[in-house]
């Protein structure tokens, strides 16, 4: 006589199985803030409806000579203007609404888990956008451009060489200077041996371990996706903290939770200005 078996898929034994979940819940990538994470904080309190950073000029320096009068009206007096940039602030926000009858069937860890899920995506995706806004809103306007081009030696030399001489004293020796490249250019800069050899550049940090390079040439290296594409370009940034200044009304922040109906809203909310102070401390480095 043949048994007959309780399986699943008979139908006879399918009530007998429960799903399970995951306890825990898994979060999306965002990009992290990388471009604007090196740039120098103003030293404001707020930006207001419009932030100024002034900059001194070169004062010409002139010769005198023995037979000279040095009296006032045969002076050589210095005449540069003033100068000053400035930016007007931009506020970016994020909202979250959860209803009770969503929030109310979750048991207590699953509660507490989805509202601390929702606040730290809030919080890294305004660190995103500030960091894709300044990418965007700056790298098209550096004056200073290289390529397009791979990363190799010899250009990643052209473009110290280039900030060195452009930014004078604003990067000597010691001075960071700083490369944010997007990740298309990861297996060129890891080809790289001068950079990628913790035996050549003389250290103990080793991409070919570790699997990305932080520093050499003089330089720390970050990608990020957050690179502004022109439409046929990468813009990677070459700069020195002292080219941008980045300062805030209200830095990146979640708000308490607010109820309103059978709601509970969670938000994030940002206000900041960014600017460049020294076009001569940064480059753009073109990649396909």
């Amino acid at each position: 006589m043949a048994l007959a078996s309780v399986y699943p898929g008979s139908g006879r034994g399918a009530n007998a199985l429960r799903s399970m979940w995951d306890r825990e819940i898994k979060l999306k990538a965002n990009e992290e803030m990388v471009i604007a994470a090196d740039f120098e904080r103003a030293d404001a309190e707020k930006v207001g409806d419009t932030m100024y950073v002034r900059i001194l000029p070169t004062v010409t320096i002139n010769t005198l000579a023995n037979t000279d009068n040095a009296g006032p009206e045969n002076l050589t007096w210095e005449t540069g203007e003033i100068l000053r940039v400035s930016t007007t602030p931009v506020a970016h926000y994020a909202a979250v609404g959860l209803p009770l009858n969503l929030t109310e069937r979750l048991v207590a860890a699953d509660q507490s888990k989805l509202r601390a899920g929702y606040r730290q995506q809030i919080r890294k995706g305004l660190d995103a956008k500030l960091d894709s806004y300044c990418a965007q809103a700056l790298g098209p306007s550096i004056s200073a451009v290289k390529g397009p081009f791979n990363a190799d030696k010899t250009n990643l030399l052209d473009c110290v060489q280039t900030i060195r001489t452009n930014a004078k004293e604003h990067v000597k020796n010691g001075t960071t200077v700083h490369i944010k490249y997007h990740p298309s250019q990861i297996k060129y800069l890891n080809s790289i041996a001068e950079i990628a050899n913790a035996e050549v550049r003389g250290d103990a940090e080793n991409p070919n371990v570790k699997g990305f390079i932080s520093k050499g040439f003089g330089f720390t290296f970050a990608e990020t996706g957050n690179i502004y594409n022109n439409g046929t370009h990468y813009l990677n940034l070459v700069f020195a903290s002292s080219a941008f200044t980045l300062g805030y009304n209200a830095e990146p922040t979640i708000l308490a939770p607010q109820t309103s109906g059978l709601q509970v809203g969670f938000l994030g909310y940002q206000d900041f200005g960014v600017v460049e102070v020294f076009d001569e401390d940064a480059l753009v480095w073109k990649s396909a």
